[in-house]
């Protein structure tokens, strides 16, 4: 499993969720590689959200992908192989096992309001919820503590949630010559996977 934002096209040095300036949009992907070890498992986005805004509601997700050169100022590789999107008004949306080693994706944009102030710091969190079964407890993410507890097999597999957490922002208000502060400094560094839960 990835989730994952930034190109590597050569067009800027840009970062999933880090936002530089208003109404910059970015694309990103959630790709399905299965499982450590079992890359045949079928993969569910069941929540897409936006949460913890600050101080007001600037971001946003988006669906329409029309001219991805000038809209996406972060697009993956993967992103042209995604057919299908995940945002916060469609899921679930299943994806199905990969194909030939090829992962299989949903696309996702994310944008700030053009009307953003720059004289102020924006932050938020995107948290992707997603679903999987466990066949067996010696594959991560089946190997958490929780899921090897209900000792899962091919007969009786384990449900298990994960939630990835990335935090966006965007630290207008910075002042030429002045250090970052701390609040941009942890969004920079935050993130990542959720401990896993059984359903």
């Amino acid at each position: 499993m990835q989730l994952s934002g930034p190109t590597l096209n050569n067009l800027y040095p840009a970062a999933w969720g880090q936002f530089t300036r208003p109404g910059e949009r970015q694309c990103g992907v959630v790709m399905n590689r299965g499982l450590d070890g079992a890359p045949e498992t079928e993969m569910e986005v069941v929540d897409v959200r936006l949460v913890d805004q600050r101080p007001g509601t600037v971001f946003s997700l988006f669906d329409d992908f029309d001219d991805l050169e000038n809209d996406c100022t972060t697009r993956p590789l993967e992103f042209d192989a995604a057919v299908r999107v995940c945002t916060d008004s469609t899921p679930p949306v299943v994806l199905p096992p990969p194909v030939d080693g090829a992962g299989t994706g949903c696309r996702m944009g994310l944008t700030i309001d053009e009307t953003a102030a720059r004289t102020e710091n924006w932050f938020a969190r995107l948290l992707v919820e997603v679903e999987m079964s466990c066949t067996s407890p010696a594959l991560r993410p089946c190997d958490a503590e929780e899921v090897r507890e209900l000792e899962p097999t091919p007969a009786e597999p384990v449900v298990v949630r994960m939630t990835h957490d990335t935090r966006v922002f965007a630290c207008f208000a910075l002042p030429p010559g002045t250090p970052e502060p701390p609040e941009c400094q942890e969004a920079r560094s935050s993130g990542g996977w959720l401990p896993v839960s059984d359903r």
